[in-house]
């Protein structure tokens, strides 16, 4: 399961290990794409004073 973890976070995802006391049962992975207009949102955000952008 480590080298999976591994395979996963290296290739963007976030991981998220699922366990009990004794061992990891599984793994939650999430993945997102980037939208096509980002870079321009975040510029207008910029220009409009915007100084951190906080996501979550």
């Amino acid at each position: 399961m480590h080298d999976r973890l591994e395979q996963l976070a290296a290739r963007g995802h976030s991981v998220i290990v699922i366990a009990n006391d004794e061992h990891a049962c599984g793994l939650i992975v999430l993945d997102d794409t980037v939208r096509a207009n980002a870079k321009d949102a975040l510029a207008a955000l910029h220009r409009a004073g915007i100084k951190r952008i906080v996501s979550c």
